[in-house]
């Protein structure tokens, strides 16, 4: 490795113990800023990195374990600049402000969080979002069938959803709560999302699920949305929640409606649809 690149290789190691970063995005900071210069190339050689191949396509690139040693080890000299730009923002439009609010707080840094449990219910173990979840992640919100309801329609892009997962991160962080992964307890797979959000920093709490298309029509979207409406209310103090819904998505009004939300108004969108709007109260 050349001794020149050190200061550079260092501020790209920090750039990835934020979290896993795709291809694209590497190609975009690394070899657009320094094209003249092997920093990623000479990262690669040293074996401070690692490919990994994922659904949708999607290569991904993490620190190895080589990578987190150097990086310990030197972190006090790392001064260097350029630094790499991040993407913070929405990963896309309306479908982003789901997941998307507070974005000052950084990540920690390190390659993954402890999936923290934060509570069951008679099948499922609701537990925090994480990097390794990706697959899971895609598999829901890639699935036409599954976001015919959520926002534009549009299922999310591969290289999208590791910044999802950082953005619910940070609301971890800001808020306490975010999105979380339903673990069925039986074979310990996951089979959907559920969680508390703030859509556009809108000052009420949202809740939003979607599942897998295999576990549809058990009951577990009911069991979930319960779920974090209890654990609202007993770990934050939380007295109101609402959920938007289509409502002609009959499947969704009756997990809402089982779930003891009731309908409390309507909102014609600047297309001309309509949006019903849920609400599970303390307050009578």
């Amino acid at each position: 490795m050349d001794p020149k690149l050190e200061p550079l290789i260092l501020n790209l190691l920090e750039w990835m113990s934020a979290r896993p970063r795709s291809h694209s995005e590497v190609m975009a900071t690394w070899k657009t800023s320094c094209p003249q210069l092997t920093v990623w190339e000479d990262a690669q050689e040293a074996g401070l990195v690692d490919a990994h191949h994922k659904a949708g396509g999607l290569v991904w690139f993490e620190m190895s374990g080589i990578g987190r040693k150097f990086l310990e080890e030197r972190r006090p000299a790392s001064t260097a600049t350029p630094q790499a730009k991040d993407d913070s923002d929405s990963p896309d439009g309306k479908r982003a402000k789901s997941h998307s609010d507070s974005t000052q707080v950084p990540v920690a840094n390190r390659p993954f969080l402890i999936s923290r449990e934060l509570f069951r219910t008679d099948r499922l173990v609701v537990r925090h979002l994480d990097y390794p979840d990706y697959d899971d992640f895609y598999a829901v919100y890639s699935d036409p069938a599954a976001m015919r309801w959520v926002d534009d329609g549009t299922p999310i892009q591969a290289e999208d959803c590791f910044r999802w997962i950082e953005i619910t991160h940070k609301n971890y962080a800001a808020r306490g709560y975010g999105m979380s992964a339903l673990v069925l307890q039986e074979t310990g797979d996951i089979v959907g999302f559920c969680g508390l959000v703030h859509p556009g920093g809108q000052e009420d709490v949202e809740i939003k699920y979607a599942l897998k298309r295999s576990v549809w029509g058990q009951g577990l979207a009911t069991e979930a949305v319960r779920g974090m409406l209890e654990y609202a209310r007993r770990e934050f103090g939380v007295e109101r929640v609402i959920a938007t819904v289509a409502p002609e998505n009959s499947a969704s009004t009756n997990v809402l409606a089982k779930a003891g939300m009731f309908e409390t108004d309507r909102i014609m969108e600047e297309d001309g649809a309509e949006t019903a709007v849920y609400t599970w109260s303390l307050s009578p």
